[in-house]
């Protein structure tokens, strides 16, 4: 599993490379107990192309490494992902400029099948925390990097401030499928 971080902002990944950019979103239930100046917008989701800079360090991740990505495009819209090697899924989402923060420290939990670790464990979450600054667009992805990393099920992007949910999209990972071309 790897983390990601954008030329922007430190992001993390699980099994993948967990890609964030910059992008937002407000969660339907939770959105009345969100103060004003943290509420985020939900840009798009589903499958993404993008440019990966250098790999630094992460002894925490799968991977054991975070990776630097910029310049997230949408492929195609969807919650059904045709993993593959080389496929990046996750979302955008934007901390609107009037919020009333300079900036909002967000926790991303990524809950996913059993991948085994470096260490040869079983881990279905990973969790980073990553600052998010009004106006920008924000990415929180995942790019499937080796083999071990492509696990049909279901993969879940949690983005909270305060155990408050900001942010809740859910994925089918499939494998029998063939992704998009892009």
């Amino acid at each position: 599993m790897s983390f990601v971080e954008t030329a922007r902002s430190l992001h993390v990944a699980a099994a993948g490379v967990l890609i964030l950019l910059i992008s937002a979103v407000v969660c339907g239930s939770k959105a009345d107990t969100i103060p004003d100046g943290q509420r985020l917008i939900l840009q798009d989701w589903g499958v993404y192309t993008g440019k990966l800079g250098r790999l630094v360090s992460s002894p925490t991740s799968s991977t054991g490494n975070l990776q630097l990505s910029e310049d997230e495009h949408l492929l195609l819209q969807t919650h059904v992902i045709c993993a593959a090697l080389g496929t990046a899924f996750g979302l955008r989402f934007k901390l609107p400029e009037a919020s009333r923060v300079p900036l909002l420290p967000i926790t991303v939990e990524i809950t996913h099948p059993p991948l085994i670790n470096r260490e040869g464990r079983k881990q279905t979450l990973d969790t980073f925390t990553k600052n998010v600054v009004p106006g920008r667009l924000d990415y929180v992805g995942w790019l499937f990097r080796e083999d071990g990393e492509i696990v049909a099920g279901n993969w879940r992007f949690v983005l909270l401030s305060v155990n408050v949910i900001l942010l809740d999209q859910s994925f089918t990972v499939k494998t029998s499928c063939s992704p998009p071309v892009g």
